[in-house]
């Protein structure tokens, strides 16, 4: 998460992803300044034990109670769209996308 955290400094938000082969989606993380401020994970079935800044996206969002991979990856993904108020499709999946890589030393300028 070293990444995610230096990617939210400065005043920048990010939305994470946790992954394993074995597992799949493995958390849902939010961070700013370079803090992780609030996370959930597929066991998390009540948004009322949630975290305070992803709780209220999580109204009418289905969690699996026995932390399904797919369940648990596409209400991970309902979440950010409410959290970032865009769709996401399977036609954004299958387009091809830019990545621009900016090296560290710069990032402070």
């Amino acid at each position: 998460m070293s990444l995610q955290k230096a990617l939210s400094e400065a005043g920048r938000r990010v939305l994470g992803l946790g992954w394993t082969d074995i597992d799949g989606p493995t958390e849902l993380f939010y961070l700013e300044n370079g803090q992780l401020i609030d996370n959930i994970t597929p066991y998390h079935t009540d948004p009322a034990s949630l975290g305070y800044v992803l709780s209220p996206y999580l109204r009418d969002v289905p969690f699996s109670e026995t932390a399904d991979s797919e369940v648990t990856l596409n209400s991970f993904l309902k979440v950010v769209e409410k959290v970032t108020e865009g769709a996401i499709s399977s036609e954004w999946f299958d387009t091809v996308h830019n990545l621009y890589r900016i090296p560290r030393e710069y990032w402070s300028r």
